[in-house]
């Protein structure tokens, strides 16, 4: 079982130690809660790290709140780096008014909105991501009185692999349309 005991000593008009007077409070609860939510943070610390997908909370006014690991072996970049920032995932110049018409679309509707976009990693290289973006409002105490905050959670999801072979597959049957229609 947890306590915590304060102590205070007493004295008299002349400053000598009359009794010390101890007080326990139950502190198992407390102690026990504190333990479960660090294993749960570890438990999310751990799951986060491991997935190949990126994760980006931002706040309401779209400063980077905080980035998975995977940030910096996917695209580059260090949580570390744009964490503080208004950071936009190296969104390719030719893709600035899809991500701006998502962000529209997410402030209008409140929905998840997905996108398939070009995005520009650190090293000036570009790949094909999913991107689902979701506003989300929270208590902050979670327990019914709290004051609400809104932040959004945006997932990139790397599918350079699927667009490649999309695009061989376009080719293909372009060739073999051609091939057909000449022959």
């Amino acid at each position: 079982k947890w306590v915590l005991g304060r102590s205070r000593d007493v004295e008299d008009v002349h400053g000598d130690h009359l009794c010390r007077i101890v007080r326990f409070r139950d502190f198992d609860a407390r102690v026990r809660a504190e333990h479960a939510l660090m294993s749960r943070n570890e438990e999310f610390d751990i799951l986060l790290s491991n997935i190949p997908d990126v994760v980006i909370r931002f706040s309401a006014e779209w400063i980077v709140l905080w980035a998975s690991p995977s940030l910096e072996t996917t695209y580059g970049w260090s949580p570390d780096e744009i964490i503080g920032t208004a950071f936009a995932l190296g969104v390719a110049e030719d893709q600035a008014e899809t991500r701006e018409h998502a962000l529209a679309e997410l402030a209008a509707n409140r929905a998840t909105t997905r996108r398939r976009m070009a995005v520009r990693h650190k090293d000036g290289s570009t790949s094909w991501a999913h991107v689902s973006a979701r506003l989300v409002r929270a208590e902050i105490d979670g327990d019914g009185d709290g004051e609400p905050i809104e932040f959004a959670v945006v997932v990139y999801r790397d599918v350079t692999a699927e667009v490649a072979a999309e695009q061989a597959l376009a080719e293909s049957e372009e060739r073999y349309r051609l091939l057909a229609e000449y022959s």
